[in-house]
């Protein structure tokens, strides 16, 4: 299993300067449990804990920061006992981390109160979330069938997330006090390039479910699905990456908008082919001996779909990376599915290609790079699926195609195709971390398809 990358000075969340304990706040007692009752302090001063043994609580033991908070844990009740952290200058991850993996519901989280002081308050409950073991990937796949209403094979789920060519799994899961799987929150990484060459990391977020029976676990913060989540970017996103993104229906986007601190970018740009338009695209047409475009499909991806990439990148603003090995994993080798690469060629330069599906009557096209110089090859590269076996008969063509670049809206037209509302009103999340603003960055900047979701 791939671990994350080693913790950076992103994982500390800076306190006013000068900052000092300040006496326990009322918020934070009220989210105590009536005295008397075992508690476990972690960077706090003596006052504060004779403040609290004051109050009629017993200190189990106070920690220093750098002292392992997982097995001073175990000091506690397990009847329901609350560890309190108050920080003063810094709150750190790996306490987040290890309260969740050692039974314990965050009651308080990062809230800063009077006096500049950070809080974290937790509760012991039946409900474990920690880190992707091997052999959790049989519950898992038995999650997902349960949640969704379809059966995803083993060897799938290794393919998305063990075998994945920047490394995983990047797995949360919360058990029950059995051993059960009960909730799951998860995410490949992904590498965007913007125009000026800088490479963003980020995670796909994706399999987000819990069991029916314990939706109502928790409220809110503290459900069993926002503390899965919590943990996830405890332990994989704050201070790692610049942000998580995921294209959500309306329920989950309130919800992470809610809990998860996810923003809405935009809803994804649902585009139709059909009709008249359909038909003159497949009519026969006379090739003059000028007409240099050929177009073919394609098995196998070379270095020539490297070099496309990197001559292109800067004119797109924003983008996932498509290379050969990250496409190849995707298209290629994903098990169960069968995508069809189209791709247009002048001499043997490649400058366009294609991926599609069929589903029933509908063609989809779930990705697309195509050279500026050459916009027209787009069409081309619809038409040769459109003749191919991947597209004989169809009577519609399904596309996320957006605005962005401007260089791209022309063709879209030109094509035929007409922008309508995604009929599962599905939007564009984001969750930023190290870069703050990037909702708006990829509002303004991204090219994404219905393949950089994993919908296609």
């Amino acid at each position: 299993m791939t671990q994350p990358p080693p913790p950076t000075d992103g994982d500390l969340v800076e306190d006013p300067p000068g900052s000092t304990v300040a006496p326990v706040p009322k918020a934070v007692l009220q989210a105590l449990p009536p005295s008397p009752s075992r508690l476990l302090l972690v960077g706090a001063d003596r006052r504060l804990g004779g403040e609290l043994e004051g109050l009629g609580y017993s200190v189990a033991a106070r920690l220093e920061l750098d002292e392992d908070v997982a097995a001073a844990l175990g000091q506690l009740d397990v009847d329901g006992s609350l560890v309190v952290l108050p920080q003063p200058g810094v709150v750190r991850l790996p306490e987040i981390e290890a309260c969740l993996a050692e039974g314990h519901q965050l009651l308080r989280f990062e809230k800063q109160l009077e006096g500049g002081s950070r809080w974290l308050v937790t509760r012991r409950d039946p409900y474990v979330v920690r880190a992707y073991r091997p052999g959790d990937e049989s519950q898992i796949v038995e999650l997902f069938a349960g949640s969704f209403h379809h059966r995803r094979p083993l060897e799938h789920w290794r393919w998305e997330y063990r075998d994945h060519p920047l490394g995983g799994p990047f797995v949360s899961a919360a058990f029950d006090s059995g051993g059960r799987l009960v909730a799951h929150y998860a995410g490949y990484p992904a590498r965007f390039r913007k125009a000026s060459g800088e490479v963003l990391s980020a995670f796909q977020i994706g399999d987000t479910m819990t069991v029916p029976e314990v939706r109502h676990v928790g409220r809110g913060p503290t459900s069993l699905l926002a503390r899965t989540g919590r943990h996830f970017y405890a332990r994989c996103c704050t201070g790692r990456v610049a942000f998580n993104y995921g294209f959500n229906v309306g329920n989950i986007q309130k919800f992470s908008t809610l809990f998860l601190r996810a923003e809405r970018v935009e809803p994804v740009p649902f585009r139709r082919l059909s009709g008249p338009a359909l038909d003159r695209l497949r009519a026969p047409r006379r090739r003059w001996p000028w007409h240099r475009i050929r177009t073919e499909e394609v098995q196998k991806l070379d270095e020539r779909w490297d070099e496309l990439f990197d001559r292109v990148a800067p004119s797109y603003g924003l983008l996932a990376e498509r290379r050969s090995k990250n496409l190849s994993w995707r298209y290629l080798e994903r098990p169960g599915f069968d995508y069809r690469i189209h791709a247009a060629f002048r001499g043997r330069r490649l400058i366009a290609w294609g991926v599609f599906a069929r589903r029933e009557e509908t063609l989809r096209w779930g990705d697309l790079l195509v050279d500026p110089a050459h916009p027209e090859a787009l069409a081309e590269v619809l038409r040769s699926a459109l003749g191919g076996e991947v597209g004989s008969g169809a009577q519609s063509v399904e596309a996320w195609l957006p605005d962005r670049p401007s260089w791209l809206r022309p063709g879209w037209s030109a094509m035929g195709f007409e922008a309508l509302p995604e009929p599962q009103d599905l939007s564009l999340m984001c969750v930023p971390f190290t870069r703050q603003g990037v909702a708006a960055e990829l509002r303004h900047d991204l090219f994404y398809t219905l393949g950089d979701s994993d919908l296609f």
